[in-house]
C-alpha cells in the first residue's frame, strides 16, 4: 500500500511541475523516479511475504522469518537465564561433590569404628578368659592353650604367657604338702567303689573332689588299671583346674612320670594311649 502511494504521488508531482514550469524532462525525471521508489517498495514486501510451497496453507516467507526470529530470541532469553543461574549451578555441583566426600569419610570413619571395636572386644575377651582361668574354670583354661598355639590370633603370644603364668601355680604341687584323701559321709569309705564316686562326683564341693581323688589313690583295694582310668577322665573333663591338676599329679605319681607339671595334659593323653595294654595289667 505505501508503496503504490509513493508511486501516485510521483506522477502527481511530475505533472504539477510540468504545468508550472513547462520543462517536460524535469517532470518526467521526477515521475520516473517516484514509479522507481513505488516498484522498490512493492518488491521488497513481495519478496519478504513470497508464498512458499511447502510452508503450509498460506504460509510465507515474512512468517518464517519472524518465527525464526523468535525463536532465536527465546533461545536468547533461556541462555541469558542459564547464565544467570550459573553460580547456583555451580554451588549446587560443589556441595554435590563435598557431601560426596563427606559421604565416603564417614564410611571410613565407620569402619575404623567397628574395627577398633572388635579389637576391644576380642581384648577384653582374652582378659576375661585370663582371670577366668587364674581362678580355675578348665574351660577357660582350654580356651587359652588353644590362643595360645593360634598363631593368627592377635593376642597368641599374651595366651602362652598367660598358660605358662598358670602352670607354674601348680608346677610344685604335691611336693611337699597334698590334700588329705577322704570321701564325704554320704559314701562309706571301706565300702565305696569307683562308679559309686565317679556318680556322686560331680555333686561334691571342690574340696570334696579334691579329697575324693587322692582317697583313690590311696586305697589298695583299687587296682592300678582302675586307678589311672578315673584319674585320666577327672583330668580330661572336669571342669574345675583345681581337680585336674590334683588327678593329673595321681595319674603321673602312678604312672612313674617324673617332674613333669600335673596340667600337662599331652603327657598324660600320650601315656594313656600308648600304655593302654600295660596299664590293664
Amino acid at each position: 500500500m505505501v508503496s503504490v502511494v509513493i508511486a501516485f504521488n510521483g506522477v502527481a508531482l511530475a505533472r504539477k511541475w510540468f504545468k508550472s514550469k513547462g520543462q517536460i524532462a524535469y517532470a518526467v525525471c521526477i515521475s520516473f523516479l517516484g514509479v522507481l521508489a513505488g516498484i522498490v517498495f512493492v518488491f521488497n514486501e513481495r519478496i519478504t511475504e513470497l508464498t512458499v510451497k511447502g510452508f503450509g496453507a498460506g504460509g510465507t516467507v515474512k512468517a518464517a522469518l519472524r518465527g525464526v526470529q523468535s525463536d532465536a530470541k527465546e533461545i536468547t532469553e533461556i541462555k541469558d537465564r542459564v547464565l544467570s543461574q550459573r553460580a547456583t549451578i555451580d554451588a549446587a555441583f560443589e556441595a554435590a561433590s563435598q557431601a560426596h566426600q563427606l559421604s565416603i569419610a564417614a564410611t571410613q570413619t565407620v569402619a575404623e569404628a567397628q574395627r577398633v571395636l572388635q579389637e576391644v572386644k576380642v581384648d577384653a575377651e582374652f582378659i576375661r578368659t585370663v582371670e577366668k582361668a587364674k581362678i580355675g574354670f578348665a574351660e577357660s583354661w582350654d580356651e587359652l592353650k588353644r590362643i595360645s598355639v593360634d598363631m593368627t590370633h592377635p593376642r597368641h603370644e599374651e595366651a602362652f604367657n598367660a598358660v605358662m603364668a598358670v602352670m607354674d601355680q601348680y608346677d610344685d604341687y604335691g611336693k611337699t604338702t597334698r590334700p588329705y584323701g577322704r570321701i564325704p559321709s554320704v559314701l562309706n569309705p571301706s565300702t565305696v567303689s569307683l562308679s559309686d564316686i565317679g556318680n556322686h562326683f560331680k555333686h561334691f564341693h571342690l574340696r570334696q573332689q579334691i579329697e575324693s581323688v587322692f582317697f583313690v589313690q590311696d586305697q589298695q583295694r583299687f587296682s592300678k588299671a582302675e586307678k589311672l582310668e578315673f584319674f585320666f577322665r577327672c583330668a580330661e573333663k572336669d571342669p574345675n583346674i583345681r581337680v585336674r591338676v590334683a588327678a593329673g599329679f595321681c595319674y603321673m605319681n602312678l604312672a612313674g612320670i617324673l617332674d613333669v607339671n600335673p596340667l600337662s595334659w599331652n603327657v598324660i593323653s600320650n601315656d594313656w594311649t600308648t600304655n593302654a595294654s600295660r596299664i590293664a595289667k
